[in-house]
């Protein structure tokens, strides 16, 4: 049997990096406040690009310009997907003994496709947030929404690269552990939206950090125990990845803080410090909950059509009544 592949991986591996750079730009974005330095959308004071890239400008600009690489290669993705979904046909399956072997396998399943399907909507909402963004002028839960949705969006296209990859391996125990660690971490993303987008009230922004943070540190020993599990399963590369984007991001995080060039209680709003550390640690963040999200079966499905059992059913009928006749003999009454 050929190997059910969803995609060639090579395209899903650029078009989850460009993904992961989508995220960094726009922090890059917001570290420097330029999210407003073009004030219309989708132009740009009228273009379709500026010649001219200088200050707050080029940030917005390269911010663009990423979301549009972004959607041609998941444009393209989707078409690698089709063509290679048509280009598989279905090999026959082997039944039960007596059976006739009319089950076919199909080389992507539903659960590929709903990935698909979810990154397609993340993508074309995020593109959309950020054209609402610029046009109500930057209003902190809009803007926090959109940051929430960019990394999720970074996160799945993480998971559609792994499963375009090859079919996920199947753990020899449940993982309680790591089932719930991407649950946790899409609520740790959602804190940290916030906290990068504060509200009007300072007293809401100090307990949404310090409740990030909290969570944060939680994260970091779930990530490391969970990696260490599949290590010891045999998952090394998804094992060790857990394993060393928990502690680089604990890294990042502690030293976002460190540099921040006064205390968060003495500044309002709250101060970026570097904007490489900002960018690094919502990358992270994204690429984390990539790894430790469960890829959806895209393999194998079986199916038997309603003919072929009754023409299996009809198959052991005969065989029977042959039987029987056999075991009358010759000269006697069935």
């Amino acid at each position: 049997m050929r190997k059910a592949t969803a995609a060639p991986s090579g395209w899903a591996v650029v078009h989850a990096l460009a993904a992961l750079g989508l995220v960094a730009a726009g922090s890059l974005v917001n570290s420097h406040q330029a999210a407003l330095s073009v004030p219309d959308w989708p132009l740009s004071y009228g273009r379709l690009l500026l010649t001219s890239w200088s200050g707050n400008t080029a940030w917005e600009q390269a911010h663009r310009l990423s979301a549009a690489i972004v959607l041609l290669l998941h444009a393209g993705l989707l078409g690698a997907l089709r063509v290679r979904h048509r280009r598989q046909s279905p090999e026959p399956v082997a039944g039960p003994p007596g059976e006739v072997p009319t089950r076919v396998v199909r080389p992507e399943g539903g659960g590929l496709r709903r990935l698909v399907g979810l990154s397609t909507a993340l993508l074309v909402t995020q593109v959309l947030l950020g054209g609402a963004v610029v046009l109500a002028l930057d209003p902190p839960w809009l803007a926090a929404l959109h940051v929430l949705l960019a990394q999720l969006f970074a996160a799945a296209a993480v998971v559609l690269a792994r499963a375009c990859a090859g079919p996920p391996v199947v753990p020899a125990a449940p993982a309680r552990l790591l089932g719930a660690l991407p649950w946790l971490l899409g609520l740790q993303i959602a804190l940290g939206a916030v906290s990068r987008h504060p509200p009007a009230a300072e007293r809401t922004f100090l307990v949404t950090m310090i409740a990030h943070a909290l969570l944060g540190l939680i994260l970091v020993g779930l990530a490391v125990a969970a990696g260490i599990g599949r290590l010891r399963r045999g998952e090394a590369t998804r094992g060790a990845a857990l394993v060393i984007l928990g502690l680089a991001q604990l890294g990042v995080g502690l030293a976002v803080f460190v540099v921040a060039p006064e205390p968060l209680t003495e500044t309002w709003p709250p101060p970026n410090g570097f904007p490489a550390l900002h960018a690094a640690h919502h990358l992270l963040a994204a690429l984390l909950l990539g790894t430790a999200a469960r890829v959806p079966n895209g393999g194998v499905r079986a199916e038997t059509s309603r003919g072929s059992r009754g023409a299996s059913a009809a198959a052991a009928r005969s065989g029977s009544a042959r039987a029987g006749a056999h075991a009358s003999g010759p000269g006697r009454s069935p």
